[in-house]
């Protein structure tokens, strides 16, 4: 009885782990699909200052639009680029010396 409560115990777990490997695989393929859907409801970190504020204004050039982007950071040291044109950022280390893109 225990053999055979384990089969198939085995059989659904082996099930299920391919089952959610084809989700993986598929959502990994769409990414951009879910982020689109998901962005129409929130806002870009780094697009509202009250929670980022700026730190520097022109820190550096947005490689999407060439434009001039703003270095930010929170009350917890998280630091961002972020480029107004764009409504784009990226996260940067909480570590190191930054140096300006002139």
């Amino acid at each position: 009885y225990q053999r055979r409560v384990r089969a198939i115990k085995e059989e659904i777990l082996n099930k299920n782990i391919k089952m959610y490997k084809e989700i993986y695989s598929k959502v990994s393929q769409q990414v951009s699909k879910l982020d689109d859907a998901v962005s129409q409801y929130f806002e870009q970190i780094g697009a509202d200052d009250s929670v980022f504020h700026v730190v520097k204004r022109d820190f550096s050039i947005c490689g999407i639009c060439k434009k001039k982007m703003q270095l930010k950071h929170d009350e917890l040291s998280n630091r961002l680029l972020y480029c107004e044109n764009c409504k784009k950022s990226y996260s940067i280390q909480r570590q190191g010396n930054l140096v300006a893109y002139n």
